[in-house]
Protein backbone atom coordinates (compact mmCIF):
# COMPACT_ATOMS: atom_id res chain seq x y z
CA UNK A 1 0.00 0.00 0.00
CA UNK A 2 1.15 3.55 -0.56
CA UNK A 3 1.49 6.27 1.63
CA UNK A 4 -0.85 8.60 2.79
CA UNK A 5 -0.15 11.43 0.52
CA UNK A 6 -0.47 14.89 2.03
CA UNK A 7 -1.19 13.71 5.57
CA UNK A 8 -0.62 16.90 8.23
CA UNK A 9 -0.15 15.15 11.04
CA UNK A 10 1.17 17.98 13.21
CA UNK A 11 -2.50 20.11 12.32
CA UNK A 12 -4.33 16.79 13.41
CA UNK A 13 -2.39 17.14 16.77
CA UNK A 14 -2.60 20.75 17.14
CA UNK A 15 -6.45 20.87 16.54
CA UNK A 16 -7.06 17.65 18.94
CA UNK A 17 -4.58 19.01 21.69
CA UNK A 18 -7.24 22.11 21.64
CA UNK A 19 -10.41 20.06 22.02
CA UNK A 20 -9.10 17.97 24.51
CA UNK A 21 -7.73 20.54 26.86
CA UNK A 22 -10.80 22.69 26.03
CA UNK A 23 -13.00 19.27 27.01
CA UNK A 24 -15.00 19.98 23.60
CA UNK A 25 -16.61 16.74 22.59
CA UNK A 26 -14.53 14.40 20.05
CA UNK A 27 -14.65 11.39 18.85
CA UNK A 28 -12.62 8.43 16.79
CA UNK A 29 -13.54 5.66 14.87
CA UNK A 30 -11.15 3.36 13.29
CA UNK A 31 -12.50 0.33 11.02
CA UNK A 32 -12.44 -3.33 12.20
CA UNK A 33 -14.32 -6.46 12.68
CA UNK A 34 -14.35 -9.10 15.11
CA UNK A 35 -13.74 -12.67 15.40
CA UNK A 36 -12.19 -15.12 12.67
CA UNK A 37 -15.34 -15.67 10.83
CA UNK A 38 -15.90 -11.76 10.71
CA UNK A 39 -19.41 -11.84 10.69
CA UNK A 40 -19.91 -8.52 10.90
CA UNK A 41 -18.15 -7.69 7.78
CA UNK A 42 -20.21 -5.97 5.02
CA UNK A 43 -19.79 -6.82 1.21
CA UNK A 44 -17.70 -4.00 1.50
CA UNK A 45 -14.96 -6.51 1.59
CA UNK A 46 -15.43 -7.88 -2.04
CA UNK A 47 -13.77 -4.37 -3.32
CA UNK A 48 -11.16 -4.22 -0.72
CA UNK A 49 -9.62 -7.09 0.89
CA UNK A 50 -11.13 -5.78 4.70
CA UNK A 51 -10.39 -9.53 6.32
CA UNK A 52 -7.18 -7.98 7.46
CA UNK A 53 -8.35 -5.65 9.36
CA UNK A 54 -9.39 -7.29 12.85
CA UNK A 55 -11.13 -5.00 15.63
CA UNK A 56 -8.14 -5.94 17.98
CA UNK A 57 -5.25 -5.72 15.93
CA UNK A 58 -2.33 -3.18 16.55
CA UNK A 59 -3.50 -1.70 12.66
CA UNK A 60 -6.73 -0.43 14.14
CA UNK A 61 -5.52 0.95 17.01
CA UNK A 62 -5.48 4.94 17.35
CA UNK A 63 -2.33 6.89 16.83
CA UNK A 64 -0.84 7.68 19.87
CA UNK A 65 -0.13 11.11 19.37
CA UNK A 66 -3.94 11.81 19.05
CA UNK A 67 -4.88 9.66 22.11
CA UNK A 68 -8.87 9.85 23.18
CA UNK A 69 -9.11 10.94 26.36
CA UNK A 70 -11.05 8.55 28.77
CA UNK A 71 -14.54 10.13 28.07
CA UNK A 72 -14.14 10.34 24.34
CA UNK A 73 -15.34 7.35 22.53
CA UNK A 74 -13.51 4.85 20.02
CA UNK A 75 -16.11 4.15 17.19
CA UNK A 76 -15.32 0.79 15.74
CA UNK A 77 -17.13 1.41 12.07
CA UNK A 78 -17.88 -1.16 9.67
CA UNK A 79 -18.73 0.91 6.89
CA UNK A 80 -16.88 3.96 4.94
CA UNK A 81 -18.71 6.63 7.33
CA UNK A 82 -18.05 7.72 10.65
CA UNK A 83 -22.25 8.21 11.16
CA UNK A 84 -23.72 5.08 9.13
CA UNK A 85 -24.62 2.22 11.36
CA UNK A 86 -22.81 3.71 14.55
CA UNK A 87 -24.14 5.75 17.53
CA UNK A 88 -22.02 9.08 16.51
CA UNK A 89 -24.46 11.46 14.87
CA UNK A 90 -26.92 10.43 18.56
CA UNK A 91 -23.85 11.12 20.53
CA UNK A 92 -22.85 14.14 19.41
CA UNK A 93 -26.76 15.46 19.19
CA UNK A 94 -27.37 14.49 23.10
CA UNK A 95 -23.61 16.63 24.17
CA UNK A 96 -25.45 19.64 21.90
CA UNK A 97 -22.87 19.14 19.20
CA UNK A 98 -23.79 21.74 16.14
CA UNK A 99 -20.49 21.52 14.41
CA UNK A 100 -17.84 18.44 13.65
CA UNK A 101 -14.53 18.82 12.56
CA UNK A 102 -13.66 15.99 9.76
CA UNK A 103 -9.85 14.81 9.54
CA UNK A 104 -8.09 11.58 8.74
CA UNK A 105 -8.60 8.92 5.72
CA UNK A 106 -9.20 8.89 3.13
CA UNK A 107 -10.53 11.83 0.86
CA UNK A 108 -12.73 9.73 -1.69
CA UNK A 109 -14.02 7.33 0.99
CA UNK A 110 -14.27 7.98 4.63
CA UNK A 111 -13.59 11.68 5.00
CA UNK A 112 -16.27 12.11 2.20
CA UNK A 113 -18.65 10.10 3.29
CA UNK A 114 -18.35 11.02 7.10
CA UNK A 115 -19.07 14.40 5.30
CA UNK A 116 -21.95 13.71 3.24
CA UNK A 117 -23.54 12.32 6.57
CA UNK A 118 -22.45 14.77 8.53
CA UNK A 119 -23.73 17.38 6.64
CA UNK A 120 -27.10 14.95 5.67
CA UNK A 121 -27.52 14.72 9.95
CA UNK A 122 -28.03 18.73 9.92
CA UNK A 123 -24.37 19.00 11.50
CA UNK A 124 -22.09 22.28 10.22
CA UNK A 125 -19.15 20.75 8.95
CA UNK A 126 -15.55 21.60 8.98
CA UNK A 127 -12.38 20.11 6.81
CA UNK A 128 -8.96 21.38 7.73
CA UNK A 129 -6.94 21.84 5.45
CA UNK A 130 -3.76 19.31 4.97
CA UNK A 131 -5.78 17.52 7.38
CA UNK A 132 -6.87 14.99 5.06
CA UNK A 133 -5.27 12.14 3.27
CA UNK A 134 -5.26 9.40 0.72
CA UNK A 135 -3.37 7.55 -1.31
CA UNK A 136 -3.05 9.30 -4.72
CA UNK A 137 -2.58 13.42 -4.19
CA UNK A 138 -4.84 14.10 -6.98
CA UNK A 139 -7.72 12.33 -5.25
CA UNK A 140 -7.28 14.68 -2.21
CA UNK A 141 -7.71 17.56 -4.20
CA UNK A 142 -10.63 16.67 -6.23
CA UNK A 143 -12.35 15.65 -2.97
CA UNK A 144 -11.75 19.01 -1.13
CA UNK A 145 -12.41 21.30 -3.82
CA UNK A 146 -16.27 19.02 -4.26
CA UNK A 147 -16.65 19.03 -0.39
CA UNK A 148 -16.51 22.86 -0.09
CA UNK A 149 -18.58 23.09 -3.01
CA UNK A 150 -21.68 20.87 -1.78
CA UNK A 151 -21.14 19.71 1.96
CA UNK A 152 -18.90 21.60 4.09
CA UNK A 153 -16.01 24.94 4.97
CA UNK A 154 -12.38 23.71 4.18
CA UNK A 155 -10.60 26.19 6.91
CA UNK A 156 -6.70 26.46 7.28
CA UNK A 157 -5.66 24.80 10.74
CA UNK A 158 -5.01 28.22 12.25
CA UNK A 159 -8.93 29.45 11.39
CA UNK A 160 -10.05 25.92 12.76
CA UNK A 161 -7.98 26.73 16.08
CA UNK A 162 -9.12 30.25 16.30
CA UNK A 163 -12.89 28.64 16.09
CA UNK A 164 -11.98 26.04 18.45
CA UNK A 165 -10.84 28.65 20.99
CA UNK A 166 -13.92 30.48 20.51
CA UNK A 167 -16.01 28.37 22.18
CA UNK A 168 -17.33 27.96 25.40
CA UNK A 169 -16.85 24.40 26.60
CA UNK A 170 -19.76 24.66 28.83
CA UNK A 171 -22.61 24.42 26.70
CA UNK A 172 -21.30 20.99 26.38
CA UNK A 173 -23.46 19.01 28.83
CA UNK A 174 -24.00 15.20 29.16
CA UNK A 175 -27.74 15.23 30.77
CA UNK A 176 -28.76 14.20 34.06
CA UNK A 177 -30.11 10.97 33.91
CA UNK A 178 -32.74 9.40 36.33
CA UNK A 179 -30.06 6.32 36.95
CA UNK A 180 -26.98 8.78 37.40
CA UNK A 181 -25.10 8.64 41.01
CA UNK A 182 -25.43 11.39 42.68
Amino acid sequence: MKCLCHLDSRGICVIHNITKSRLIPGSHTTTGFTGKTQWDLPRWDEKIPLTTLDINSEWMEIDPKIKPRPDEPVIHKKFVSNFFGTHLGATLNYLGVDTVIVMGATAGGCVRHSVMDSTGLGFKTIVPEGCVGDRTPGVIEWNIFDMEAKFCDVKTVDEVVEYLLGIDPSVYTKHARALDQK
